[in-house]
């Protein structure tokens, strides 16, 4: 999503001065009183019909297409393209399926804890295998070799 910068602040790059009710002389026509009047983000002249936000001025101003309007606003964050969009989404589902994953092992390393036999009892089988498990599934989960989404 495109963070679009405030008319006041696009007019003032071009030296174009707001008076109190927040209009001023429109530079797409000739006029002796202000009719471009200031919005928010949006601008409108009732003098000319020209009606927009603030990258439509520049277009205008500029007589430039919108990347290069962007570029001169310095607008960061611009819209994402199909191929961004679907790595974020599988990104997003990696981390969930991770998240899953750690609240289960979680449980897991509960269970093993409070199993873990007393100084006097030997481990039994079960539990040297899982307590093997965990050792060696708990680095790697906390390593992100399991779900690599960097």
């Amino acid at each position: 999503m495109v963070h679009k910068p405030d008319m006041s602040e696009v007019l003032r790059k071009y030296n174009i001065s707001l008076n109190r009710n927040k209009k001023a002389l429109c530079p797409f026509h000739s006029e002796k009183t202000p009719s471009l009047s200031i919005k928010g983000k949006i601008y409108n002249c009732f003098g000319c019909g020209v009606k927009g936000d603030s990258i439509d001025f520049v277009m205008r101003i500029e007589k430039c297409n919108f990347k290069e309007a962007i570029r001169i606003l310095n607008i960061e964050g611009q819209r994402e393209t199909k191929v961004q969009k679907i790595q974020n989404k599988r990104r997003k589902i990696k981390e969930q399926k991770y998240w899953q994953d750690y609240k289960l092992f979680a449980e897991f390393d509960k269970i093993c804890v409070a199993n873990k036999p007393s100084r006097n009892e030997s481990p039994n089988y079960a539990w040297i295998v899982a307590n093997e498990f965990r050792d060696r599934y708990w680095d790697k989960l906390l390593m992100n070799e399991v779900y690599q989404w960097k």
